[in-house]
């Protein structure tokens, strides 16, 4: 009884769960920063991006200071590309900065930093001339370097000036003032809006992670492939200050392995994040097995991020919502209540033929039109626990949680954290009440195995091999939530073992035969 997400009957379930979101105040559409794929041209949720070591440019750049002449503001990045969407620097205030001579220039950064930072960029003449606390940055503004060939730049000018921030500057890297561009970052995207900067999240890359006409002089490249151009113009200008090479942890498109980056763009979200409290209390009640299960969810829990349900996709369970041009909105939970607001009858619910659905505004009477986004594919998953028994108005089983579900470890905050989630904004509780985490088979050294590496091994090779029952038993022997290094020897080895047991068997069968005894009418 496999649950189909691509029948009508589910998509309406689904449908079902984004209007008890509007129904309880907590859909709404605005711009986030999300992880974006420019190969797939679509957002990605946190658990739909896969790490992997890339090497990327590591810079030095100087932000020339508005107030005080021949002065610079230092900041490091690995993202030049994020440069002509800057939009404020920020400084750690309770931190002690510096300002040091080098030649005729006077470069700020923290004191912390400034030993590493002049070993690293091979700067050994300079003097400290003045001391000052981070809030005491806050006084500055800054030109862009970019200014005169980023349109956007010029724009946002008014913008540039020095925030405080404690969350987001370390003294562990970087110069302790951290560039900041609020439509490629969520830490920069979270600051601007603490600051009361909301006008300040700008991006000028679009859907293909290429640059718009607001990047002016960068227009049309791809934001990976202009970062040497960008280095090769800072260095002209004389804004340079340093440039090298970083290897370091990237998160990359787990369909197509694609470069992911950060960008603004406007989505539909339903704001879990009020239902932080009921959904760890939920959690607890579940047996999970083993307990490290838990801890590792309620982890999750602790840093709740708002679902982010729209994806920029063609082919999935298309949203339910429909807008006008004055912005009101329709959130459709049923094929029955589409029906209400118009006669058309789409032959099904997949694009292109819901597209094809329009009806009157029942505010204002002008034509209102879906949205051309689809769903997140963990809805499609999160919703299997009801939508797979049916439209729930339908249902006169009524809901109950399900006994039991197993899966692997990966999938803590995967599979059991959608439909956790998906159960408490339907029903107010837990979707099930027993869950098994399982552990993966590696292979002999450890990896995961994979077709593509060579290294894969079915289940129909190993019992061809060695047989059903020495399989079953060396898998028996092993932890179940543990992940096991597959190994030949240790299958031959179960092969012997049970080779022995079958002997005795045989062995007390054959005198038990000639003796006519029977073990049933003669227990020991």
């Amino acid at each position: 009884n496999p649950y189909l997400t691509l029948r009508d009957e589910y998509i309406e379930a689904e449908w079902w769960l984004i209007k008890k979101a509007e129904e309880q105040g907590l859909l709404d559409s605005e711009y986030r920063v999300v992880y974006w794929c420019p190969r797939c041209s679509t957002t990605l949720a946190e658990y739909e991006v896969e790490y992997r070591d890339l090497e990327d440019p590591s810079i030095y750049v100087k932000f020339p200071i508005r107030e005080e002449e021949n002065s610079h503001l230092v900041i490091w990045t690995t993202t030049p590309w994020t440069l002509p969407a800057n939009v404020f620097v920020m400084a750690h205030p309770d931190e002690v900065y510096v300002k040091v001579k080098v030649g005729s220039e006077y470069w700020i950064l923290a004191e912390k930093r400034l030993e590493h930072v002049m070993r690293e960029i091979g700067v050994y003449e300079y003097t400290v001339v003045e001391r000052m606390k981070g809030e005491d940055l806050t006084r500055y503004t800054y030109e862009s370097p970019l200014v005169e060939v980023v349109p956007l730049q010029r724009k946002i000018a008014h913008l540039h000036r020095v925030v405080p921030s404690r969350e987001y500057v370390s003294m562990h890297e970087g110069t302790g003032l951290v560039h900041s561009a609020p439509g490629h970052g969520f830490e920069d995207y979270d600051a601007a809006l603490k600051h009361g900067m909301r006008d300040a999240i700008v991006c000028p890359v679009d859907e293909e992670g290429k640059f718009t006409s607001d990047a002016g002089l960068f227009e049309g490249l791809n934001v990976r492939e202009a970062n040497k151009l960008i280095i090769e113009y800072l260095r002209e200008k004389g804004a340079l200050v340093y440039s090298s090479s970083i290897v370091h942890r990237y998160p990359l498109c787990w369909r197509c392995k694609t470069p992911v980056i950060l960008r603004a763009t406007k989505q539909w979200v339903i704001k879990v994040s009020k239902l932080k409290d009921v959904i760890r209390e939920e959690a607890e009640k579940v047996n999970w097995i083993p307990s490290w299960a838990l801890t590792r969810l309620l982890n999750i829990i602790d840093n709740l991020q708002d679902w982010v349900i729209s994806r920029q996709r063609y082919w999935g369970t298309p949203l339910p919502i429909w807008t006008c041009p004055n912005g009101h909105r329709v959130v459709i939970g049923s094929l029955e209540e589409l029906r209400k607001y118009t006669a058309i009858e789409p032959r099904e619910l997949h694009r292109p033929w819901i597209d094809q659905v329009t009806f009157k505004c029942p505010v204002c009477g002008l034509e209102m039109n879906r949205v051309p986004d689809v769903a997140d594919v963990w809805m499609d998953s999160g919703v299997a626990f009801y939508a797979s028994l049916g439209h729930p108005d339908r249902n006169n089983q009524g809901f109950n949680p399900v006994d039991f579900i197993t899966e692997g470890h990966d999938q803590i905050r995967g599979w059991f954290f959608s439909l956790l989630r998906s159960g408490v904004l339907g029903f107010k509780t837990a979707p099930y009440k027993t869950v098994l985490v399982h552990g993966f088979m590696l292979d002999e050294q450890g990896r995961e195995m994979h077709k593509s590496l060579g290294n894969y091994v079915g289940t129909d090779e190993a019992i061809e091999k060695i047989g059903r029952d020495p399989l079953r038993l060396w898998l028996l022997s092993n932890t179940i939530w543990e992940d096991i290094k597959f190994s030949w020897r240790e299958l031959e080895e179960a092969k012997r073992d049970l080779s022995i047991l079958w002997n005795i068997a045989v062995f007390a069968k054959t005198y038990m035969d000639l003796d006519s005894y029977n073990p049933r009418l003669d227990p020991l």
